[in-house]
């Protein structure tokens, strides 16, 4: 079975998920590829991946996949300890900072920076960083600025100690959709993996 995930849903669904599955399958091998939809399109479009856990913003693909709304996920601004711009309360006090941010083709960042950019509140991206684990690195050894999932950047194994900044304006939240081929038929076994997927987002939601 080959699946494809963001990495926020590899850090919160993935591992009591698959650790069930594999109880449950120990035969079956399973392969995880992280990432955001974009880098899987084709994979998913050739039958090399089962399905993807990830974010999509209204695009081209509507006609060639099914989206299966699952959980939504709050976004926040992250920055190092002791960076200067603790105590910031407003997006636009923080356009002066450099800002690193995962690739704008992925879906959630492409609906945020529409959004900054009608309220013309568009940080300067200088960096852009294709994973999330360098995204987060760079931030917390630098003076970077970015925007993560809450969880990701609150979590002490791999925010390393990021703080959040409050500010008032509200991001949107990200929603992530169980995507799949039109054309496929799942196996017994990929439908019940999709099944425990399906079981954990109403558990984490609840």
């Amino acid at each position: 079975i080959n699946i494809g995930m963001g990495a926020s849903i590899s850090r919160s669904l993935m591992p009591a998920v698959i650790s069930r599955f594999h109880q449950q399958h120990p035969q079956v091998k399973v392969r995880i590829m992280e990432g955001q939809l974009v880098s899987m399109i084709n994979e998913l479009r050739q039958g090399e991946l089962d399905f993807t856990i990830n974010t999509y913003y209204q695009g081209p693909y509507d006609h060639e996949f099914t989206f299966e709304k699952l959980l939504e996920k709050q976004f926040a601004i992250f920055c190092r300890p002791g960076h200067p711009a603790i105590g910031a309360r407003s997006i636009k006090q923080l356009l002066d900072y450099s800002w690193t941010m995962p690739t704008p083709h992925g879906s959630y960042y492409k609906q945020l920076s529409e959004l900054l950019d009608d309220q013309a509140q568009t940080p300067q991206v200088g960096v852009v960083c294709e994973t999330f684990s360098a995204c987060i690195s760079l931030v917390a050894k630098s003076d970077f600025l970015s925007i993560l999932p809450e969880e990701m950047g609150c979590d002490p194994l791999h925010g390393q100690g990021l703080v959040m900044l409050p500010v008032s304006e509200i991001l949107p939240k990200a929603t992530y959709y169980l995507i799949q081929r039109r054309d496929s038929r799942q196996t017994p076994l990929t439908a019940s993996l999709i099944t425990q997927f399906r079981r954990e987002c109403g558990y984490l939601q609840s």
